[in-house]
């Protein structure tokens, strides 16, 4: 298998030259110090073909667009997580008691409880190391109450928890925050949130994607 050979900055200057991209050589160089050249040729994928004449500034603006636009998403979706996880794990553990969750007549009956229960062993073992883990451990013999395992749970796993509950459980739940939608497309919204957050936080291709 043969793996791209290392560019030095000014071969990367000059690999964007010969696509044919106009550009000023020292802000370019300042910026490709700051930013990898990989992660830049992401933001050059929907222009494949027609680079000719491309200003690097053009380029440049968009990344910027997509920082700035990671930078207001991300506090949100945190902000919405977080009331989320608080007010499911406050209204399941009121209803079913600190380790509901272990006991699948708690949820639907579309739920597979041995994978779930698989999710959380593989979630506790992923954050051994967590002072909250190793306290629960010692001290409460690897009992974990809802209120505490769901924080080191993923955003995906909270969509996951969410939508396996019962669908009285759920209407009540989006009542209590508030939400004017229903419980059914609160589920959406959720899927569509741990997709956002995934790529803002992990994926390096352009954000404003998002948004068309």
């Amino acid at each position: 298998m043969n793996i791209k050979p290392f560019f030095s900055y000014e071969q990367q200057i000059e690999e964007l030259q010969r696509k044919g991209i106009i550009l000023d050589h020292d802000e370019c160089l300042d910026f490709l110090k700051d930013v990898n050249y990989y992660r830049l040729s992401a933001y050059l994928l929907p222009y494949k073909g027609k680079t000719a004449r491309l200003e690097f500034n053009k380029i440049k603006k968009i990344y910027e667009f997509d920082s700035k636009l990671r930078s207001l998403v991300i506090p949100i979706i945190e902000n919405i997580e977080i009331m989320f996880r608080s007010r499911l794990a406050y209204l399941f553990s009121e209803k079913y008691g600190a380790e509901g969750y272990l006991d699948s007549s708690n949820f639907s009956s579309r739920h597979n409880h041995e994978a779930f229960v698989s999710h959380i062993a593989k979630c506790i073992t992923d954050n051994r190391q967590s002072v909250v883990i190793k306290h629960h451990e010692e001290k409460y013999e690897g009992h974990y109450p809802l209120w505490v395992l769901i924080e080191f749970f993923s955003m995906g796993m909270l969509s996951y928890f969410y939508s396996d509950m019962k669908r009285s459980d759920k209407k009540h739940l989006v009542k209590e925050i508030g939400f004017p939608r229903s419980d059914r497309e609160i589920e959406s919204w959720l899927r569509c949130l741990t997709i956002l957050r995934n790529k803002c936080v992990f994926s390096s291709t352009p954000k404003g994607q998002l948004v068309h």
